[in-house]
């Protein structure tokens, strides 16, 4: 299988568990009468500001990720950038579609819960014939206009300038006001097309200032919902992989080596990374797990560690070897004893 091919059915499967969660949530909705989807901050916690957290979003965004990742880890695949793209395009659908049915709820809607297809053809309608942008503007909006009234925005005619001074340019104008006078520039084709390409874009930015509130609530719960699917894009895009054949790697083993003190961890770190860079993969194993102990203590001051992966596809294997010591919060790695290296023999801890 491609790697592009384990992309699409990735993203199907992505999109069919964040379909499943939207439709659960709206259905639910239709049987208790809580905006589930829709809830906010402000709902649960309180407090105005929170009213610009999509909780119910966000929560639906998490649960419908994890189709994306469930499909990609078992299928060992790294997300292309596409696979963003579409995160964020399915986002957008399911939220206009979420956003569409509560508003239908909201005006009154009844009886979309009483069977399956009564449901679904509840959905369609809703989806097909949204009344999102209908709804403020039948309220006046912001701007105080209605939908007749935005849909008939004329252009506005700007005022001719004055004479430049220059005689040949105010000729040419003087000619060009002669023909504007003497014919209708409106009723010439390209007339009327300047003409219906100035209402629209004066349409368009109307709609847009009086449904300012809305859209800000949609793009909102657009960027809470693609928000799981954005995280875990990121997680996977940043596990090691086979750059031949675009696959994560699958771990196979981990071994980690304690020392209480640095002379005996650089003895033992110095004779690893010598056969590391022999190629001396399986030798390194051995010699690493000859020294030190296999459990941390209260004692333990230093560690090394050998991590190997392979590629399920090609078989490649790669090795990683770290040294870290101790300190107040934790383990810190020490970047000089660092050693990464890919065989396309196989290596093994036994």
């Amino acid at each position: 299988m491609t790697w592009m091919n384990r992309n699409i059915i990735v993203v199907l499967l992505g999109t069919a568990t964040s379909v499943t969660t939207v439709v659960t949530m709206l259905y639910l909705q239709g049987k208790i009468g809580l905006p589930l989807f829709g809830i906010s901050g402000q709902t649960i916690f309180g407090g105005p500001l929170l009213a610009y957290i999509p909780v119910g979003a966000i929560f639906a965004g998490f649960l419908g990720s994890l189709g994306f990742l469930a499909g990609s880890l078992a299928m060992r695949n790294r997300p292309a950038v596409i696979a963003l793209v579409a995160i964020l395009g399915i986002s957008m659908g399911l939220v206009y579609v979420a956003e569409s049915a509560e508003l239908e709820y909201y005006i009154g809607a009844r009886g979309t819960t009483k069977s399956v297809p009564a449901f679904g053809h509840f959905l369609a309608v809703s989806a097909f014939h949204s009344r999102l942008y209908q709804w403020s503007l039948w309220q006046g909006g912001e701007g105080g206009e209605s939908m007749a009234s935005l849909l008939s925005a004329g252009a506005s005619t700007a005022p001719h300038g004055q004479g430049t001074g220059d005689s040949k340019v105010d000729g040419i104008d003087a000619s060009v006001q002669g023909v504007m006078a003497s014919e209708d520039v409106s009723k010439t084709s390209a007339g009327r097309q300047l003409t219906e390409m100035t209402e629209g874009v004066e349409s368009i930015g109307t709609m847009f200032k009086a449904h300012r509130a809305q859209s800000i609530l949609l793009v909102l719960q657009t960027l809470g919902f693609a928000l799981g699917g954005i995280l875990v894009y990121v997680h996977l895009r940043s596990i090691t992989y086979c750059k031949d054949c675009m696959l994560l790697l699958s771990k196979k083993g981990e071994k980690t080596r304690y020392f209480s003190r640095s002379r005996d961890m650089h003895l033992s770190v110095d004779e690893v990374l010598t056969k590391l860079r022999d190629k001396q993969l399986q030798q390194a194993i051995h010699a690493h797990l000859a020294k030190g102990v296999d459990h941390d203590g209260n004692w333990s001051e230093y560690c090394s560690t050998i991590e190997i992966q392979r590629c399920l596809q090609c078989r490649s294997h790669v090795m990683d070897f770290r040294a870290k010591h101790k300190e107040d919060k934790g383990w810190k790695s020490i970047q000089v004893l660092a050693f990464s290296t890919t065989t396309p023999e196989p290596i093994d801890f036994g």
